[in-house]
């Protein structure tokens, strides 16, 4: 799923809000994002992340550095009819040519009935405008889900 060409100086910050996105795939996957910067998606070891899972029984955390993706539901999501996910991702300052690329997100994935908390940050070292983001399994695809743009008002 590609969100592009409406990131630009109009706002300060934008929001991505999903609903209810699923995956094709049967296995257990995580869904990662890959940012679109300086005209195309940064597939290089140029990100670093942090996460945190929660579930009923435990808190699990990971730190990514040198990745060619923030993974951003690490909650491994199949298909049944139980797995999606939710999840608000927030993007200041895309057009910004002075600083390295930052988001951080806020969500929940149920896996098999089970709902897992979801949130972290991560960044990008590339210092140009952001003008994408893309939203992937680590197999298969995204099957359905609602994917919402939102600017933030300059003040």
């Amino acid at each position: 799923m590609d969100i592009e060409t409406t990131f630009d100086s109009t706002y300060d910050m934008y929001e991505i809000i999903v609903s209810k996105a699923t995956v094709v795939d049967a296995a257990f996957n995580p869904v990662y994002v890959r940012l679109k910067l300086g005209g195309s998606y940064d597939t290089g070891s140029n990100y670093k992340g942090c996460n945190m899972v929660a579930t009923t029984t435990t808190i699990n955390t990971a730190n990514d550095a040198g990745l060619s993706y923030l993974r951003v539901v690490s909650a491994g999501l199949g298909n049944g009819t139980t797995d999606h996910f939710d999840l608000i991702m927030h993007i200041d300052a895309p057009d910004d040519t002075a600083f390295c690329k930052q988001v951080f997100w806020d969500g929940v994935a149920n896996t098999a009935g089970v709902p897992t908390r979801l949130w972290g940050a991560g960044s990008n070292t590339a210092i140009t405008a952001l003008t994408g983001v893309r939203f992937y399994a680590s197999s298969g695809n995204i099957l359905a889900g609602t994917f919402r743009l939102y600017g933030i008002k300059n003040s």
